[in-house]
């Protein structure tokens, strides 16, 4: 009886985190989606100041959520993101605009595949 208990409460302990998991990368998903489509307008208007200081928050909105994240994704992923956010304030000006442009689709890319491929393993807590 007390394996029954024990294996019930592990499975519930199990669900719980899955839909922890899934919510949450479900909301970070939504929240840097829409901040890099808010820097696509900016850099189409040809505004890069402000282009750049959205690129400049939502790095630091990443820098806070990517421990968390990295609990629920794959660490390559997040380190490609990483990347690719910390340097997309450096491209929002007129010359790089294109390489601005197409940094945002590569984030939106790898954002879409964290979301995708979200799960609890031991590949991704070790």
């Amino acid at each position: 009886m007390k394996r029954l208990i024990a294996a019930i409460v592990l499975i519930i302990t199990l669900a719980a985190l899955c839909t922890v998991s899934i919510i949450f990368v479900g909301n970070s998903y939504d929240d840097f989606s829409n901040d890099i489509e808010k820097c696509k307008i900016e850099i189409e208007n040809k505004n890069y100041d402000a282009a750049k200081k959205l690129s400049f928050d939502t790095a630091k909105s990443w820098r806070k959520k990517r421990g968390a994240l990295s609990v629920f994704i794959n660490h390559g992923t997040v380190e490609q993101i990483d990347e690719s956010i910390t340097q997309l304030a450096s491209f929002a000006n007129k010359e790089n605009e294109a390489h601005f442009l197409a940094e945002c689709e590569i984030i939106k890319l790898n954002l879409l595949e964290m979301k995708e491929y979200c799960s609890v393993s031991l590949h991704t807590l070790f």
